[in-house]
């Protein structure tokens, strides 16, 4: 029965009553973060446009690229890797999409194998790269994650444990999970990096040259160690 019932002429007037309040309850947040977002408490590694949580046993390596540019940082915890970069991204859409699409070919056209699968942070890749050291061929195991956010999109690149092993991965994922992404109010096109800066503003490092798409290639690195 409702709220309320047809009255009859000899009824008594009842009390008014008024349904109850609904509420649209939003989803959960479970990062990665904006900026602007209350987030957990917990000490973070400030890289400017990035910041990443500090949990026991990381250890976060700095890539630059020619002109001493920060291009990613490679964290390194619970015997696996993720590479870390965040991009500008348009303030109407995400790009996740056509990212995934790209890195998919790209991928099939090197010989490997890549199949999109529904993850933590929504459809992920898992591959199966084609690489190649010291004149060999083999094959690596790696996940891309991709995340977007308020006219930003976070990008991981996961390899060891954290590929294949549930616990491993877990830890991983809470990490990229806790990472801030810190946007500004600059007007940059779509896919640009966001600026990145090293710890305590130490000396930027000259590379060699410029990172492809591979993101298993490790360029020069400055090592921070928490």
């Amino acid at each position: 029965m409702g709220l309320f019932r047809r009255m009859r002429p000899d009824d008594a007037p009842e009390p008014d009553l008024e349904p109850e309040e609904t509420h649209d309850v939003a989803p959960a947040r479970t990062g990665p973060w904006d900026a602007s977002d209350p987030r957990p408490d917990g000490p973070y590694l400030d890289l400017g446009g990035l910041q990443v949580p500090v949990p026991a046993g990381l250890q976060a390596h700095m890539d630059a690229d020619q002109s001493g540019r920060v291009i990613r940082v490679r964290v390194e915890v619970a015997g696996s890797e993720v590479q870390l970069a965040p991009f500008a991204a348009p303030r109407s859409s995400g790009i996740w999409d056509e990212i995934r699409a790209e890195i998919v070919d790209q991928i099939h056209a090197d010989g490997g194998r890549a199949d999109e699968l529904e993850g933590r942070f929504g459809t992920e890749v898992a591959a199966k790269m084609v690489v190649h050291a010291e004149g060999k061929s083999g094959r690596r195991t790696v996940r891309f994650l991709g995340v977007d956010g308020p006219r930003w999109f976070l990008r991981g690149v996961v390899t060891g444990a954290a590929t294949t092993d549930p616990g491993a991965a877990q830890v991983v994922e809470d990490l990229f999970a806790g990472c801030v992404v810190v946007r500004g109010d600059s007007a940059m096109p779509p896919r640009e990096l966001l600026e990145m800066r090293l710890p305590n503003q130490a000396p930027a490092v000259v590379a060699d040259e410029e990172p492809d798409f591979n993101p298993l290639v490790r360029g020069p690195e400055i090592t921070e160690i928490r």
